[in-house]
């Protein structure tokens, strides 16, 4: 899944992590990308619109505050310098205590603490060309994510004797306790399992999550005819950040990763777009670039080995794409679309191992080389689609369309056993069908939208624990398969319902595991079969108020799913239902808005990640979703 921001694509996950402070609009595109806009992706698409500057002076300024001393504040303002020029400057800064408490030093994991500012300007210079430009910022100084223990293996033994699991609990009770005054208190076992998502024995000296995140970009749209429209994409972002935590969750040290990674990134994208045929053909044409650079540094401490991994990582990807939309008569519609991708990947790791200081027959001895290589690798595809649509009236539309998806190889950068060269795994890709339809009737108030999809996967990536190592493999093949249904339902002037479900069957076809650790009785991680929504928007005016009364309750369903590929059943998160709620006042004449609600109204405890590794790491660990919260917010718009 892809991530824009202002039609820039973010190449890596840390860089997504922003606080936006301005959205006008999220979409969510389902399926291959790519012969449209940016770079390619293989199962969807986030697009972030920001809002643009207004032409008149004018913002708003809101704060917020709620449990876990939430205070938030939020500010925009619109600054018109002429005719021609608006800029809008915005800012907001996020504070909230964490909900996870460690028992050993009381520190609070998973709390927020993020400062965010970004710029706009949009320039007129003539009729015909509009020029925007943009700076974000972000700063984060937070502890890291709250993780509590689930289950723990001390050490187990086959018929033979041998030790087959729990290896890291193993080593460490057996020669880093005795060698203590008080060994219990370093002695890894079920003792730290709290059985309270919300409480773990963690050593807050270990606890960090430090993000910088900066990104500049420029936007050119130039009518240059009737039938042609160029448009340029110019950023350059960067990210910085420092994360470290106790992965264990107690006194000793059993698993403890940190990642530090210094990332920039330069795009350009040109597309040139138009009509034909007196308006019944719509083409657009356009080419992509992308340079990624990335330090990579991530040690980490095994109970019987310190590493120290390190890299440089480039990316450079060129890809050229087009698409064109025929009006073939009143009603249909064939949209043929394709691209053409080139990547080239580099990995120069140095891995190394720095302790631990005491002696254990397990692990390699401090300044062990593990891995020290030059390795590249070149990846090209070309991705058609084609979607054609039929209009049957103002309210019917169906349609159906087919795409082909890819997403590049690449290399594992967490090894911690020595190897002659860089894992690699190879290009992921999809071949992904749909049809649907889309009702919108009866004035308007009621829509209903259908979709039927079918994905078939080959190639596909997983990332599979095996002894410590998190590698990236080609699982082998996958379909996956559904429906959606959504419906809004304008049921007065004041109250709109809406809600949606969807199924989704998603199975292993073909399993290439080469060390047997995946099979066909898998179930793909993060896939819930079933999923559901239900919501009311309440917007009642009251004429002794001067106002209206406004509010909304949301109701989530999501069946089970497992939070790793291997399915440990630790990590089998059962079925729940979510409850958000809130009601409010607002007076458009004077610009005020106040609103009261909770979020996880029912306080359901769940998983949101996982970690699970009981044969190396000896352990299985848990990130749940914050509890219930309340929270009251004012805004003034000026």
């Amino acid at each position: 899944m892809g991530i824009y921001l202002d039609g820039v694509y973010i190449s890596r996950t840390t860089g997504g992590v922003f606080d936006t402070v301005d959205l006008q609009q999220v979409e969510v595109l389902r399926g291959p990308q790519g012969t449209l806009f940016g770079k390619n992706t293989v199962g969807g698409a986030i697009l972030l619109t920001s809002k643009k500057p207004g032409d008149e002076l004018g913002g708003y300024l809101q704060a917020t505050t709620g449990r876990f001393d939430r205070i938030d504040v939020k500010t925009a303002l619109d600054v018109p310098l002429s005719d021609e020029l608006s800029t809008r400057w915005s800012f907001a800064s996020l504070n909230r205590d964490g909900y996870v408490t460690s028992l050993l030093d009381g520190t609070e994991y998973g709390n927020i603490n993020s400062l965010s500012a970004r710029f706009a300007m949009n320039w007129r210079p003539a009729d015909a060309v509009e020029v925007d430009l943009s700076l974000d910022w972000t700063r984060k100084r937070e502890e890291s994510s709250g993780t509590t223990l689930l289950a723990v293996d001390p050490g187990t033994f086959d018929g033979g004797g041998n030790l087959v699991s729990g290896i890291s609990a193993f080593v460490n009770n057996v020669f880093f306790p005795p060698a203590l005054s008080d060994p219990d208190q370093f002695t890894f076992d079920s003792r730290w399992i709290t059985g309270d998502p919300y409480t773990n024995f963690a050593d807050g000296s270990r606890s960090k999550s430090d993000l910088d995140l900066f990104g500049v970009g420029a936007t050119i749209a130039v009518s240059a005819a009737d039938w042609l429209d160029i448009k340029s994409i110019t950023a350059f972002r960067m990210a910085d950040s420092d994360n470290d935590r106790d992965g264990d969750a107690s006194p000793t040290v059993i698993l403890h990763p940190a990642t530090r990674i210094d990332q920039q990134q330069f795009s350009q994208e040109l597309q040139f777009s138009g009509n034909a045929a007196n308006g019944r053909v719509n083409w657009l044409v356009g080419g992509f670039f992308l340079y990624e650079d990335i330090n990579f540094f991530a040690p980490v401490d095994i109970a019987f080995v310190y590493i120290d991994n390190s890299a440089i990582v480039t990316t450079e990807s060129w890809a050229g794409f087009a698409q064109a939309s025929f009006d073939l008569f009143d009603g249909l519609s064939i949209t043929p679309g394709m691209r053409y991708t080139y990547e080239t990947k580099t990995n120069e790791p140095i891995i190394i191992t720095t302790g631990p200081d005491f002696f254990n027959p397990v692990g390699p001895p401090p300044g062990t080389v593990l891995l020290i290589d030059d390795a590249s690798a070149s990846f090209d595809e070309f991705t058609p689609a084609v979607s054609i649509d039929y209009r049957w009236s103002d309210a019917l539309l169906t349609y159906a369309s087919w795409s082909k998806g890819f997403k590049s190889g690449g290399f594992s950068q967490r090894i911690a056993f020595p190897r002659a060269e860089s894992p690699s795994f190879n290009p992921e890709k999809v071949s992904s069908w749909e049809v649907g339809f889309k009702f919108d009737g009866f004035d308007r108030r009621f829509r209903l939208n259908a979709a039927a999809f079918l994905a078939n996967y080959t190639d596909l990536q997983v990332v599979v624990f095996n002894q410590v190592e998190p590698l990236n493999e080609n699982a082998g093949e996958a379909r996956i398969k559904g429906i959606e249904l959504e419906a809004t339902f304008v049921a007065s002037h004041f109250l709109t319902l809406s809600g949606g479900f969807g199924y989704t069957d998603a199975k292993y076809t073909e399993v290439r595991d080469p060390r047997a650790l995946l099979s066909l009785d898998d179930e793909l991680a993060y896939t819930p079969e079933w999923t559901g929504n239900v919501s009311a928007v309440l917007n009642y005016p009251v004429e002794r108020l001067k106002g209206d009364i406004i509010g909304r309750v949301d109701w989530s369903y999501r069946s089970e799913v497992y939070f790793d590929a291997l399915n440990t059943p630790e990590l089998l998160q059962e079925a729940y239902s979510l409850v958000n709620l809130n009601i409010g006042y607002e007076n458009i004449d004077w610009g005020l808005k106040i609103l009261v609600g909770a979020t996880n109204l029912t306080n359901e405890k769940y998983i949101i990640a996982g970690f699970a590794d009981l044969i190396t790491s000896s352990l299985v660990d848990a990130t749940f979703a914050r509890p219930r919260e309340w929270y009251l917010t004012v805004k003034k718009s000026l």
